[in-house]
């Protein structure tokens, strides 16, 4: 939860399926964003200089994207321009340099045994190789959650004697 509450923190979480990764930023706060599977693209991120209309970085507290094996950006140079943000706050389109507080969190399934990911290869393996194997994209994340120390969410874990607010007079 700290992306709520910290501007501008990033955060990666990978573990496996069913531990409430995604759930989180998609049904907990209206302030965040999720951006499913897929392409991202710099306009809608940032800002559209066709219109001059702000991106989800500045409208949002966070944005999330889940899936993050299979994110892309529709411009090579959407991961740089997505880096230089994580570390100012900032970034440029067009004439001007442009603010924003929203964090970035990027949460993907670790299906692999971790002691095995560890022998062969790294922690942030499943992300994409231009985040993944850039030092510079790493130094930028300001904490990794290990979500395969998180239980998967199962029905004997949630309340039952959850009680209504009493009514407004």
């Amino acid at each position: 939860m700290v992306p709520f509450v910290e501007r501008n923190y990033n955060l990666v979480e990978l573990g496996p399926r069913g531990t409430g990764k995604s759930h989180l930023f998609q049904q907990v706060s209206p302030y965040a964003h999720l951006i499913s599977g897929g392409k991202a693209t710099v306009a809608r991120m940032f800002v559209n200089n066709n219109t001059g209309q702000r991106g989800l970085v500045c409208q949002y507290d966070v944005v999330c994207f889940d899936e993050i094996s299979g994110i892309s950006f529709d411009r090579k140079d959407g991961v740089n321009i997505m880096k230089g943000y994580m570390e100012s706050g900032e970034f440029s389109r067009g004439k001007e340099s442009i603010r924003a507080d929203g964090g970035i969190v990027l949460v993907g399934n670790f299906d692999v045994d971790v002691a095995h990911q560890q022998r062969v290869g790294h922690l942030f393996g499943p992300m994409p190789p231009e985040m993944g194997d850039d030092t510079a994209f790493m130094d930028r994340i300001h904490a990794y959650l290990p979500g395969w120390d998180a239980p998967k969410i199962k029905k004997e874990m949630l309340t039952d004697h959850f009680e209504k607010p009493p009514a407004a007079c």
